[in-house]
């Protein structure tokens, strides 16, 4: 149930597991898989077998939001329809932590990852459908900017813990675990739901027939294949930036400050990383209020247009303080377009009822992109061979079309201004 205006801190508590889950994806995906993996096999084959570990968890995210929305929007309880998954999503969360941060081997690492993507689905269905439940549509773009707000924030605050605790790994899966748990009460606490009434019956055969019937709608397949393309893009740079910084085989160095080279290059990636969220924070402010006076899509037009001239200098800058400049540009870009990623989405929803597991479908939109560029690895290896670095700078000639098409795609979006 909508309501009117509702105060900065409700939408900050409402915020509150999204940056719990960008402060974990943030150090997971480019920074503890490669290292982990990087344990188990050469420079040569690990980014292979990263891409390899990343698809798989992937392809279970494409239906795990979208199954347990479904069951979410169908529960009956006392505490909601949404909070419950939190709760258990984080507590499944913690488990895949603790394997990942244990694990011996590689078949293990693989294990721990599926644990820790099923806890992040469990609850991310269920949770994405609370900004159009519970947001007034003139205030989307407000509750959207503070969902960017958070996420940018969490990387920065994801950057300052890697930077300090890059050489003590399980202490910084134990740090993911904390913020988690802290951050999935925060939620439940802010966001008071009505007890919940079951709508009908949890089958396979409901959720294989109520999958299909978002995609009849012409705005929600747009809107899917908009975050689809920017997703692509980003995810292609950010999962294998390390392995791309350590080709260079030279000592990274920014205002004299090393930080990294040939054979480690994770301070670097973090630099990076945090140079786009600081920038993209400030876009991510400013673009939420614009979200909701000029419309969604015109803030995502301009954000696609400066994420594409951010990332074409990618393909072919090999000096790192450049790098940075270019990282800063982009993320201006990137935060302008999570400033209106929800509330474009919950705008174009085709079904009040299903919101759930509608809102989980679009969800993996993102988990799609993670498959593709977990197998755009063996890319990166045979690209590599036919001269260094050139497997990296096609893959970067890709994310900049995936971001051209992104903003192909949003032009023909109906629902939304």
């Amino acid at each position: 149930m909508t309501t009117g205006r509702r105060s900065t801190g409700w939408y900050l508590g409402l915020s509150g597991y999204w940056f719990a889950t960008s402060f974990k994806w943030f150090l997971v995906i480019p920074a503890l898989m490669p290292a982990s993996v990087g344990e188990f096999f050469s420079k040569e084959e690990a980014p292979a077998r990263l891409g390899l570990l990343v698809a798989i968890g992937g392809f279970w995210a494409i239906i795990g939001p979208s199954i347990f929305g479904f069951i979410s929007d169908r529960v009956r309880s006392k505490f909601g329809r949404r909070r419950p998954f939190l709760l258990a999503g984080a507590a499944v969360t913690v488990v895949g932590l603790m394997v990942l941060a244990n694990a011996p081997s590689y078949p293990i690492l693989i294990l721990g990852f599926l644990v820790l993507q099923v806890g992040d689905d469990l609850a991310q269905g269920p949770y994405a459908s609370l900004i159009p439940e519970l947001v007034a549509k003139e205030q989307r773009g407000r509750a959207s900017g503070a969902m960017g707000l958070l996420q940018l924030v969490a990387q920065v605050a994801g950057a300052g813990a890697g930077l300090a605790l890059a050489d003590h790994f399980k202490i910084l899966y134990l740090l993911i675990a904390g913020v988690h748990v802290a951050c999935a009460a925060w939620t439940v606490l802010t966001v008071k739901e009505r007890p919940a009434e079951a709508r009908g019956r949890v089958s396979l055969r409901g959720f294989l027939r109520g999958w299909t019937l978002p995609w009849r709608s012409h705005d929600f397949r747009w809107v899917w294949g908009t975050r689809f393309m920017v997703a692509l893009g980003y995810y292609i740079i950010a999962e294998y930036l390390k392995y791309y910084l350590e080709s260079w085989g030279v000592t990274l160095k920014l205002f004299g400050i090393v930080l990294g080279d040939g054979d480690n290059a994770l301070r670097a990636v973090i630099v990076l990383a945090v140079t786009i969220a600081i920038f993209g924070t400030v876009s991510a402010v400013v673009g939420g209020y614009f979200a909701d006076r000029i419309g969604r899509k015109r803030v995502i037009y301009a954000a696609g247009f400066i994420m594409c001239v951010a990332v074409v200098p990618f393909i072919f800058i090999t000096q790192y303080p450049a790098l940075v400049v270019v990282s800063a540009v982009f993320g201006l870009g990137y935060g302008a377009y999570l400033s209106s990623d929800w509330a474009l989405a919950s705008d174009i929803m085709p079904s009040r009822d299903d919101l759930g597991k509608d809102m989980g479908i679009w969800q993996s939109s993102v988990p799609f992109t993670q498959v593709i560029a977990g197998l755009l690895g063996l890319v990166v290896v045979w690209g590599n061979r036919l001269a260094d670095g050139m497997g990296y700078r096609m893959l970067f000639a890709v994310a900049v079309v995936s971001f051209i098409l992104g903003i192909v795609f949003i032009r023909k979006v109906r629902g939304s201004t």
